[in-house]
């Protein structure tokens, strides 16, 4: 039986990483050999440069320590990578992808995110473990803090909510909860459940959702 086929996303957070590293390095040890011989004449701007290459070395570090792939599309599944955990979703219950844009007077505004919308709640319930439910509750700050800002949550409605959750009977508290209270808030302004930033893809949105619609369409064809 031969293998199935898959399509593998590199986020645009990693790239340059070990350029970015690389020179971070050089620039740190080489403007501290300088201030042996200029820190008397140049103390400051030298402070200063000195802090930016280790910001810098800080920034290349974090881009090296995210996973070559956020994501991986084969006929099983639509799957999520992240250092902080995973999930992964049957095309079967995706029901829809697309950029998320607002209307706002005039302009029809974009926002950065492809928003996945599911089936039901309960197929992210199951599906999301509670480290990443809490990253992804503070990542999706700035979507709450936009909506605020265009009228479209109130201030107390954005505050991020860890009362239980009930799904299917079952009660769940603790980071899954809370977002899970997120998913179905921002569900009810912009009908998406997830929130896929678009520095996690290599490509458009535009392009990443039509790959998302095509695969769920075509994946029924393989055998699994």
């Amino acid at each position: 039986m031969s293998p199935l086929p898959e399509i593998l996303i590199s986020p645009n957070t990693k790239r340059n990483g070990m350029t970015l590293t690389v020179f971070s390095v050089l620039a740190f040890f080489l403007l501290l050999t300088l201030g042996q011989i200029f820190w008397h004449t140049a103390k400051l701007p030298l402070i200063f440069l000195i802090l930016v290459s280790f910001v810098g070395l800080v920034l290349g570090i974090v881009k090296l320590m995210e996973p070559e792939y956020s994501f991986k599309l084969d006929p099983i599944a639509f799957n999520f990578i992240h250092r902080k955990g995973a999930w992964s979703l049957p095309w079967a219950v995706i029901k829809n992808a697309r950029p998320v844009k607002n209307v706002s007077g005039i302009d029809t505004e974009e926002l950065g995110y492809i928003g996945l919308s599911v089936t039901h709640i309960s197929e992210i319930a199951s599906r999301i473990p509670p480290r990443l439910a809490n990253h992804l509750i503070h990542e999706q700050r700035p979507i709450l803090l936009y909506c605020v800002s265009r009228g479209l949550l109130s201030i107390e409605e954005a505050v991020v909510n860890f009362n239980e959750f009930v799904v299917d009977q079952h009660s769940l508290k603790g980071p899954v909860a809370g977002f899970l209270h997120q998913c179905t808030l921002l569900h009810g302004v912009f009908g998406a459940h997830l929130f896929i930033p678009q520095t996690d893809i290599d490509r458009s949105m535009d392009e990443f959702s039509r790959l998302l619609l095509d695969c769920k369409a075509s994946h029924h064809r393989y055998k699994t």
